[in-house]
């Protein structure tokens, strides 16, 4: 594309933290049938969908959604919770994204970001950065302060920063496409 001169590629290989949920949970994709990959997608979609409307559209009765989803939650394969739309820096803070090239162990890098009350996504990779994190900051201090712990943190090699001064886009339903990929991929 014109303009682009670089592009840097990083494959999650673990969420930590995201956005209003915790550590994704490990799912083997076999363990979803299409009824509950069906009911999950629905309710990426529409949060508020009822129980009546969810089961004209997946073919099961009401008693049998309400089951459904409360043995997706118990399990951990799915979590309900609100994602806030953030388009730009605001009365929240502004946020900071971290870029972390490791040369050693990790334990202590997790234990600094984990502990940031203001965390709103770390992620484990391979490619550019060994972990991508999103933190809030209400001040300028509080950024510096925290990117100079981080910079003498052991086995931190190398820490890239920006600002998120505009979201153009954020979307969080598509997790489901590698569930339904590798079922797909799977033998018979």
């Amino acid at each position: 594309m014109p303009g682009v001169t670089e592009v840097a590629v990083m494959l999650y290989e673990r969420m930590l933290r995201s956005f209003f949920l915790g550590e994704e949970p490990r799912l083997f994709p076999h363990s979803l049938d299409e009824v509950e990959l069906q009911i999950m997608e629905l309710l990426q979609v529409d949060g508020r969908l009822g129980y009546a409307e969810m089961s004209e559209q997946v073919g099961l009765s009401i008693s049998g959604c309400r089951t459904r989803i409360a043995r997706l939650i118990e399990a951990g394969a799915m979590q309900i919770g609100a994602v806030l739309r953030r388009d730009q820096a605001d009365s929240d803070g502004i946020a900071f994204g971290f870029g972390i090239v490791l040369n050693g162990d990790d334990t202590a890098a997790l234990a600094l970001l984990l502990a940031e009350s203001t965390l709103e996504f770390l992620a484990a990779g391979v490619g550019r950065f060994d972990l991508v994190a999103t933190i809030t900051f209400h001040t300028l201090p509080e950024f510096t302060a925290l990117l100079r712990r981080l910079r003498t943190t052991i086995g931190v090699s190398i820490v890239e920063e920006w600002m998120h001064a505009h979201i153009h886009q954020e979307r969080y339903q598509n997790s489901l496409n590698r569930i339904r990929a590798a079922r797909e991929a799977a033998p018979a």
